[in-house]
């Protein structure tokens, strides 16, 4: 899919997100993080800095660094997703609960 795609195209964030879910479901955290890092690189420069799929990534990598007792990594992360909800999505929105939980 890299090839006719391009190795930074958005679907391809599409797939690795859910790849990561798998390693991190299996408690494989060192290998999750390089696809959600990708994952939210290819987001980054392919969308919006504030594009709302961009929000998904940044809380599964919080969840990422929670899991590997990294919490100043992971607050840092789930600000920048409160900020764009806020900004995008608006304060009342059913996505901002997510990420106040």
């Amino acid at each position: 899919m890299g090839q006719r795609l391009g190795p930074d195209h958005a679907l391809l964030a599409t797939i690795l997100y859910p790849l990561a879910g798998l390693y991190q479901n299996q408690k494989l955290y060192e290998q999750a993080m390089p696809h959600i890092k990708r994952a939210l690189a290819i987001q980054e420069k392919e969308l919006a800095p504030d594009h709302p799929a961009i929000i998904t990534s940044l809380q599964g990598m919080a969840n990422l660094y929670g899991n590997l007792h990294q919490y100043v990594q992971a607050i840092a992360l789930l600000k920048r997703a409160l900020l764009i909800q806020e900004r995008t999505l608006g304060f009342d929105h059913p996505m901002m609960v997510q990420t106040l939980q």
